[in-house]
């Protein structure tokens, strides 16, 4: 499905924003149909850092990147978007046994970042869970995603 050509991206639905990040697509032509669906969900679309750092991943994955943002300049999007590129572009859509982790350092943070994105993956068709205590290995088993803590 080559919807891109034909569309802006703005106009896409949800149905038609799957459909692409599953197909055949230019890295910056998954980057734009996440930058959408991110600003569709939490209101806030990717900052013009979160933009290049997020093209510098893509462009160059072979090498090994430091990018230093402070507290507040957007690392939980960078977390999302870099682990919704990862299973598009590398296909890992079926029977996911290794889910992307996204880690933070406390539990609130963990549930906030959970609950700010869980909508962003639902609306591109990915599952994304909060690991806790209480979590089995089914419930990591069967997640695209998975927030927690080191601890947990």
């Amino acid at each position: 499905l080559r919807v891109l050509p034909h569309y802006n991206v703005s106009e896409l639905s949800e149905k038609q924003m799957q459909e692409c990040l599953r197909g055949e697509l230019k890295p910056i032509e998954r980057l734009a149909i996440l930058f959408e669906a991110l600003w569709r969900q939490t209101g806030k679309y990717p900052n013009l850092a979160q933009q290049i750092a997020m093209i510098a991943q893509v462009s160059f994955p072979n090498d090994d990147m430091i990018i230093k943002f402070s507290t507040g300049e957007g690392k939980s999007h960078l977390q999302a978007l870099s682990a919704a590129y990862e299973i598009f572009h590398n296909k890992i859509l079926k029977d996911s046994s290794q889910p992307i982790p996204i880690l933070g350092p406390k539990t609130s943070l963990s549930e906030r970042d959970y609950k700010n994105y869980h909508g962003f993956f639902k609306m591109i068709g990915l599952k994304a869970t909060l690991i806790h205590e209480h979590s089995t290995i089914e419930d990591f088993k069967n997640s695209h995603i998975c927030y927690g803590t080191l601890s947990q």
